[in-house]
Order: structure tokens, then C-alpha cells, then sequence
């Protein structure tokens, strides 16, 4: 197999959310990858504004919207869209049975403002459904700041989302690190189980979940 190239606009990007293979009308093979890439912000004549995206990006600035490209295996030319620039979100997570094959949802990590550079707030997660169009937003209120949530999947599970999301949440107001448990078809209930930790885990923690060790 040799490596292919395809030209695309260009993009600054940290996390992808998975990639697969498709057949699409005409019968030719493309490649869809999601991304959370930094939103591309314009000036008033529809450039594009450097100085504003290197700031951004310099000062650990974090305004991302969700991404979709499709590079066709068989012309070899790339279609890009936007699939959502409301919600601002990064981290994403799936079921991992999925990686690499057509996954139905991701779990993201809803951002807020940031008090400074070195605290990095995320204030909920959202969810989205690709096959319907459509996204969940989860934020608890005020001072519960979450970090990735890794989908863990529920033994015997029937269905891509019957699991649970689980996410180191810092407690602001109690000043102490929680782990919540939190049932991904069901997200706007809350967590279904809080975990109090014994010391603090910094926030933005990154993690998985291995369902044997």
C-alpha cells in the first residue's frame, strides 16, 4: 500500500474523533474523518484573521467547532463541511468498539471561559448523535469542571451508546476531585454515581478506560 495525499483547507487541530470508510452514492470509497479544529475566524471582508487565530492558539485559547472532511479514495478530491460551530467542544470520545469503523455518537468536553492560562475550564459534555443531526448539552451549573470522559461500555451491551461516561470532575465549591459516573444515554440526568476522591487530580486529566486489567 502506498500513502495518498489530499489537499485540504488548512486547519489547526489537536483531537480527532474517529475515521472510517464509506461507500458514497456513485460507489466511490471515501475516507470520513470528525475533527475539533480550531474555528478559522474572518475579518469583515471574509479573510481570514491570522493575528486573532495565532492568539488564540498562543494564549492557550481554546475555541473549537466540529469538523467533518471526506477524501475520496477514487477522485482523490476532499469535501469539507461544518457539523456543528454552536456548541464549543473538544476531548472527544466514542465507544472504542468503534474506532475506525462508522460510529453513531461521541462524547465531548463542553469548554468555558478560562480564569487563566494555567486553569483550563471545561464546564460539561455534550453528546452527539451523527445518524440524526443532533447534540445534548450536560453542564451541572457553576464550579464542576470536568476533564475527558472515556466511554465505558455496559456488560452485555445491545446499542453503540449503552454504557457510561466517566469523567474526574473538580468540585470548586468543596475544593476536592470527584469521579462521576454518567449514564451516556442519558446524559442531562446527571451522574448516576460520585465518587469522592482523597487528593486532588489536576484539571484536564487525561484518561481511558480498560475493562480488564
Amino acid at each position: 500500500d502506498q500513502i495518498r495525499w489530499f489537499e485540504a483547507s488548512p486547519r489547526y487541530m489537536l483531537h480527532a474523533v474517529n475515521a472510517w470508510e464509506e461507500v458514497n452514492a456513485q460507489g466511490e470509497t471515501e475516507i470520513i474523518m470528525l475533527g475539533t479544529p480550531y474555528a478559522m475566524p474572518k475579518q469583515f471582508d471574509g479573510s481570514l484573521d491570522v493575528k486573532r487565530l495565532l492568539f488564540t492558539i498562543g494564549t492557550q485559547g481554546m475555541d473549537q467547532e466540529l469538523y467533518q472532511w471526506r477524501f475520496n479514495l477514487a477522485t482523490g478530491q476532499t469535501r469539507e463541511s461544518v457539523v456543528d460551530d454552536v456548541f464549543n467542544t473538544e476531548f472527544p470520545m466514542i465507544n472504542a468498539r468503534f474506532q475506525g469503523y462508522k460510529n453513531r455518537y461521541s462524547y465531548n468536553v463542553l469548554m468555558g471561559k478560562m480564569r487563566t492560562l494555567e486553569q483550563p475550564r471545561f464546564q460539561g459534555l455534550v453528546k452527539y448523535d451523527y445518524e440524526l443531526g443532533h447534540s445534548v448539552a450536560y453542564n451541572p451549573g457553576e464550579g464542576y469542571w470536568f476533564s475527558e470522559a472515556p466511554f465505558a461500555e455496559r456488560d452485555n451491551a445491545q446499542l453503540e451508546d449503552d454504557g457510561y461516561l466517566v469523567s474526574f470532575v473538580w468540585n470548586e465549591q468543596a475544593q476536592r476531585s470527584e469521579v462521576w459516573v454518567i449514564d451516556a444515554q442519558h446524559i442531562t440526568q446527571g451522574p448516576v454515581a460520585r465518587v469522592i476522591l482523597p487528593q486532588r487530580v489536576p484539571n484536564g486529566f487525561h484518561g481511558t478506560w480498560v475493562s480488564q486489567a
